[in-house]
């Protein structure tokens, strides 16, 4: 797969439509851009730290791989991904949670039919065919609406407080746990007294 630097991704974002829908997909420890009508592309670490990149992740829709990851990704690089449109993970578990992987390459072997590879920029071109085999799913199971209103919205707040992290009340789960550990003492001791233990 290509890489771009931000001199290469300032090229492909001044002459790429402004209305598509671009695929992100994160391969290892980059981010792979799909689009269309290019061919894909890895992000070079510099590429992220331009305006251009800012500007980009932020004013246009996104079709990707696990938003949850992207966005936590994206905002270590200080840049905040705009409106997430599908998320093909979350997708492929809607649809069949039965299934323990839920990388890249094996959702798009599973939707396609054959192996395909994470890397492979021929593969990756399937993107937005696996898109809409997706969709077609989503609509055939009834889960549209559970995905655009509660799993593709939540997969944002999951990423910030993944980031972010969460304040627990420590001298109230102590306590809690305390009163916990009383209550099971009486309850192991009525129990011995049942049995005849006592």
């Amino acid at each position: 797969i290509p890489r771009y630097d931000k001199i290469g991704f300032k090229k492909f974002y001044r002459e790429r439509p402004k209305k598509t829908i671009v695929g992100l997909v994160k391969i290892g420890e980059r981010l792979c851009v799909i689009d269309k009508k290019y061919p894909p592309f890895l992000l070079d670490d510099t590429a992220y730290q331009d305006k251009t990149a800012q500007d980009f992740f932020w004013r246009h829709r996104y079709a990707v791989h696990d938003a949850k990851e992207i966005i936590r990704f994206l905002h270590e690089r200080r840049i905040e991904l705009g409106k997430v449109s599908f998320d093909t993970l979350l997708g492929a578990y809607l649809t069949d949670s039965s299934q323990k992987d839920f990388s890249w390459g094996a959702v798009a072997s599973r939707e396609l039919g054959r192996p395909m590879r994470a890397e492979s920029p021929d593969d990756l071109k399937h993107f937005f065919e696996i898109v809409l085999l997706m969709k077609e799913k989503l609509h055939a199971i009834g889960a549209e609406k559970i995905f655009y209103t509660i799993e593709l919205p939540l997969a944002r707040t999951v990423a910030r407080m993944e980031a972010m992290g969460i304040l627990l009340d420590c001298g109230f789960l102590r306590l809690m746990s305390k009163e916990l550990e009383q209550k099971l003492n009486v309850l192991t001791k009525k129990i011995h007294q049942l049995a005849g233990e006592a």
